[in-house]
């Protein structure tokens, strides 16, 4: 055996496992070669029971030498070529703890070239660490490498439907809008009440907040009168809201509908003001009347008592 020394080079060995169990190799597997050398005739992987050892008379998983006429997944060794091993999902050893990588020079003389741990060791675990917890900070490392488009997260227009609740926390959503007979319409909603979530919050206790805040939630003309704009004066610090809502919206005239609307209200309006409100619905329907084919509109309203 050579006592040439180890080749720490950055590019000796690389490998990232991605296998999602431990025990597990998944992933390709890159050997460098030492460049300053041409002497070294042939390159072979083993297992390794730890960092300078292998595991035994079968350690080794393959060999990379011109005597190899491999024509399968395994290349043969060309000088100065980086040499590539594929795992797939391949079970490593129970004496198992690294990766090794022996060389052999032009006079015979094998001696180990490289070294990995199949373990990824970027933590800050102490060597006192156990196994599990070893094994844990491995699996964990893991989720660094899932790719997340956190521009699309971010963005209500692209957010998933399903993320839409969260990213409404993380805006300081006080209104939210459900709708289960139509997920269409509810993502729809909450996508509007995100993207105004940053102007209601700037302009709480403001008329443009109300209005921003229930055009989101229903399909509504509003019209909000101060007390000092009504006839006769109101008292001070109320005013009145009259709703005319779209009868096509969910929930419209009952008093869940009703009362949803006002604790939207309540989260956005000045804190000792006091209001009262009135919501009306109407439908729109639209009728064809044979030979002419013309088509007429109506509508009918039906009005809800104030609360």
């Amino acid at each position: 055996m050579s006592d040439l020394p180890l080749n720490f080079a950055e590019d000796a060995i690389q490998f990232s496992n991605l296998a999602t169990r431990v025990g597990l190799l998944n992933g390709t597997l890159t050997i460098g070669h030492d460049r300053r050398r041409n002497d070294l005739r042939a390159y072979a992987l083993h297992w390794g029971k730890n960092a300078t050892e292998k595991t035994g008379a079968t350690s080794k998983l393959h060999d990379y030498s011109p005597e190899n006429t491999s024509t399968g997944p395994v290349p043969r060794y060309v000088y100065n070529q980086p040499l590539i091993h594929r795992f797939n999902n391949t079970p490593a050893p129970a004496a198992a703890t690294h990766l090794l990588v022996f060389v052999t020079d032009t006079q015979g003389r094998e001696f180990l070239y490289a070294s990995r741990p199949l373990l990824d060791r970027q933590h800050l675990l102490p060597p006192s660490a156990t196994q599990l917890e070893r094994h844990l900070a491995a699996l964990s490392s893991r989720l660094s490498r899932i790719p997340v488009q956190l521009d699309t997260l971010w963005d209500p227009s692209r957010c998933p439907d399903g993320l839409l609740p969260w990213l409404a926390w993380a805006n300081s959503g006080d209104i939210w809008y459900d709708n289960a007979d139509d997920p269409v319409d509810e993502a729809s909603r909450r996508r509007q009440l995100i993207r105004r979530s940053g102007f209601v919050h700037q302009h709480k206790g403001t008329r443009a907040a109300i209005q921003q805040a229930l055009d989101a939630f229903a399909n509504a003309s509003i019209t909000m009168t101060e007390w000092w704009e009504q006839q006769p004066r109101g008292y001070p610090h109320t005013f009145r809201l009259d709703l005319l809502v779209n009868g096509s919206t969910p929930g419209a005239g009952t008093a869940e509908f009703n009362k949803r609307l006002r604790r939207a209200i309540d989260v956005v309006k000045p804190v000792r003001s006091h209001f009262t409100i009135t919501v009306s619905t109407v439908q729109t329907a639209t009728l064809t009347m044979a030979p002419n084919i013309e088509r007429v509109s109506y509508k009918r309203f039906a009005m809800a008592a104030a609360f």
